[in-house]
């Protein structure tokens, strides 16, 4: 019958040694070495009786006393190793300094009868040498990393859980075979000496490993030499390269997104100034004209202009960098925006929009930015697999408010719906995680749905989707209702930044004042001068700020329309200077600029009371701040 492996060290008070001896003087110096205060001393006759002992428990160290033993030790050791692995061995002999090397089993050996104080330091020596294995193998059993020990002949000989759970082969599978089972062939590793190829001290070598199922997982791999039981082998130690790898992925897209947003903001500011002129003028050749003909061809030039804006000013809205802010938004309007930025590719991609918004949603405290992101997020995922599922699909768009049914309080829904193929359940449960994606290298990094994730939460909502494989997916996004009138949002706008001012419109117009337009590009300072010139004001014009404060030094104005961004003298250095020179009119000036959405600009419109006018814009938007401006005390 095999004898069982005694089970792997516990914790004890006190280390048991089992002496194998019949010679009363060994058995005499044993138990004086190993008082019972320190030890557990066992004493038996012969090696059988150990080797049965060994199977049933756990000892720390056994000393054999080679005259109490028929066998060679080139025989009992390794039986007595396959019995108890972690069990230290110390011999005793007649010769003992050239019976360890004559069997070379290179085990501690003493003479018989030994002297205590030399066998309790033998002993002590042994049990420090086995501590620092059992610590060694909790590192390594317990590792995240996959850690290996390899034969000189490239024979795997030791195999933790980790390396299980990432190549997927069981310690059965893989142990006594090659190492080339991992590794690449042709790897500098699989030479004896693999150090002389691997990466300098304090480096590693990136390869890339065999999976059980013959997939590649990309690792950082380091070799170092050990002696086990006095052959030389080289324990590898590899560390998985996934994550990092996709960090750098996520990192390389990360810098490109922003110089794509930087390029797209740049293309969108150089477009306001013309696209202005083009909105400005087709409206204001629309009100001169008389024949029917011209003004269908003039009200599809200044439909198509605005529709230009629109797209435009999402652009801006969509490629800014935006601190957290929250201001009076409706979801509608968010949702509105996302689909005029997309309307376009999902015509052409064949995807149906529906829109089911709700007219009489209310307004509610929100970041408008990043509920955009979320929108648009969801929306290009439904695209994209609609797209690669049928070349085709539907996706719905709804809001409602609903009725939260654990507290009762009223909360605003978004639905996103697409016919596409749909979610498995298990992937269901783990849409939401970071680095989690369906999509192949290259065209997800896993990251939206878990910003999305983030951003709905901070707002005190919740996002969820429902889908069935074959049957379309339904993201919901649920955010609290806070009215922006009302206790809450009054306290909650007090702790955010500052709200974009809005321009209004008076019941009772103001004309026939005198204004000052400053602007360097020549079709917006034309175009307001001829808005405001038919809304019956006297207009003068200058191309700089330097020009226009001497303009001021000599002549009187009601109000000054200046470009906030000009070269030279900016539209905030002019507001100062006049602010000196003229005070009251400082108090009526308007800034026109296509920076609205920037921080630093909004502050400084919050600092000054400041009207001001986003480009791209229509006579109407003219006509609104004008009047609210010069309605200011």
């Amino acid at each position: 019958m095999t004898p069982r492996v005694a089970e792997r060290p516990r914790l004890k008070t006190r280390p048991a040694v089992l002496l194998v001896a019949q010679d009363p003087a060994v058995q005499s110096a044993a138990r004086q070495a190993f008082p019972p205060d320190a030890f557990e001393l066992t004493v038996l006759p012969d090696f059988s009786a150990a080797q049965l002992a060994l199977s049933e428990g756990f000892v720390h160290a056994v000393v054999v006393d080679l005259a109490a033993s028929s066998a060679p030790p080139a025989e009992f050791v390794p039986r007595l190793r396959g019995v108890a692995p972690d069990t230290e061995i110390v011999l005793l002999a007649d010769t003992a300094p050239t019976l360890a090397a004559s069997v070379g089993l290179h085990l501690p050996c003493l003479p018989r009868p030994p002297q205590p104080a030399a066998l309790r330091a033998v002993i002590e020596v042994v049990l420090d040498r086995q501590r620092l294995a059992l610590q060694h193998r909790v590192l390594v059993e317990g590792s995240v990393d996959p850690i290996l020990t390899r034969a000189d002949d490239g024979t795997l000989l030791r195999w933790n859980p980790a390396a299980e759970r990432i190549f997927g082969y069981s310690p059965e599978e893989a142990l006594g075979r090659p190492i080339t089972l991992l590794l690449p062939e042709g790897f500098p590793g699989l030479s004896a000496s693999p150090d002389k190829h691997s990466a300098p001290a304090g480096g590693s070598t990136e390869v890339e490993c065999k999976k059980k199922d013959g997939s590649l997982v990309p690792t950082y791999l380091n070799f170092a030499t050990s002696l086990l039981q006095g052959k030389r082998v080289w324990t590898a130690h590899f560390s998985d390269a996934s994550t990092e790898k996709q960090l750098r992925a996520q990192l390389l897209q990360a810098e490109k997104l922003s110089s794509v947003g930087e390029l797209i903001a740049g293309v969108a500011h150089e477009l306001n100034n013309p696209l202005s002129g083009v909105v400005g003028y087709s409206q204001l050749l629309l009100a001169r004209a008389a024949d029917d003909e011209l003004r269908r061809d003039l009200e599809r030039i200044s439909k198509e202009a605005e529709r230009c804006r629109k797209i435009v000013l999402n652009l801006l809205t969509f490629a800014r960098k935006h601190k957290p802010e929250r201001t009076r938004v409706n979801l509608n309007d968010i949702v509105d925006s996302i689909l005029d930025l997309r309307g376009y590719e999902l015509r052409v991609s064949n995807i149906e929009v529906v829109r089911e918004l709700d007219p009489k949603l209310p307004p509610t405290l929100a970041d408008f930015h990043q509920l955009q992101q979320v929108f648009l997020n969801i929306v290009n995922n439904a695209q994209y697999a609609m797209q690669e599922a049928n070349g085709r699909g539907k996706i719905t768009l709804s809001t409602s408010r609903i009725k939260d049914p654990s507290t009762s309080l009223p909360i605003l829904r978004v639905a996103i719906q697409d016919d596409g193929p749909g979610i498995s359940q298990a992937n269901l449960r783990k849409i939401f995680d970071p680095f989690f994606t369906t999509k192949p290298v290259g065209k997800g990094t896993g990251l939206g749905l878990s910003v999305c994730f983030g951003i709905v939460r901070e707002h005190g909502g919740r996002i969820y989707a429902r889908s069935e494989e074959g049957k379309g997916s339904t993201f919901m996004i649920e955010i609290p209702w806070i009215d922006p009138s009302g206790p809450e949002g009054v306290a909650l706008r007090k702790t955010l930044s500052p709200t974009p001012i809005s321009i209004g419109v008076l019941n009772q117009r103001v004309t026939g004042c005198r204004v000052l337009v400053v602007d360097d590009e020549e079709t917006v300072r034309d175009l307001i001068s001829d808005v405001l010139s038919m809304q019956g004001h006297d207009v003068a014009v200058a191309a700089s700020g330097n020009m226009a404060l001497s303009i001021i030094g000599r002549e009187e104005f009601d109000l000054v329309v200046s470009d906030l961004m000009m070269p030279g003298m900016t539209g905030r250095v002019l507001h100062s200077k006049v602010k000196d020179l003229r005070p009251l009119l400082a108090r009526r000036m308007v800034f026109v600029t296509g920076d609205t959405l920037s921080a630093d600009t909004q502050a400084f419109f919050q600092e000054i009371g400041a009207c001001y006018l986003a480009k791209p814009f229509t006579i109407e938007e003219v006509e609104a701040v004008v009047q609210r401006a010069l309605a200011a005390t």
